[in-house]
């Protein structure tokens, strides 16, 4: 009879350090590094609501947000870091 091996695995990353990574691929592949081309894909694809978006433009850090608070700040680009 052979006996049954066990192995456990853990994550090398975080979840959050996984979705980043992941969010800042997509961005920089799919939208070359703009992330108004990934919200106007959202928005068009009708993935967010009017609600969604006032909740985003309420709960959105302090670097999205405008003067005004509205949440038209200056757009944002992702510049990845070089590889270690």
């Amino acid at each position: 009879m052979v006996a049954e091996r066990r192995v456990l695995y853990a994550p090398l990353v975080s979840r959050q350090e996984a979705v980043t990574q992941a969010v800042d691929d997509i961005i920089e592949r799919f939208f070359d590094g703009s992330v108004e081309g990934l919200v106007l894909k959202l928005l068009e694809g009708r993935y967010l609501t009017a609600e969604s978006l006032e909740q985003i433009r309420n709960a959105g850090p302090p670097c999205c947000q405008s003067s005004d608070g509205a949440g038209h700040g200056t757009p944002t680009r992702i510049r990845r870091a070089p590889a270690p």
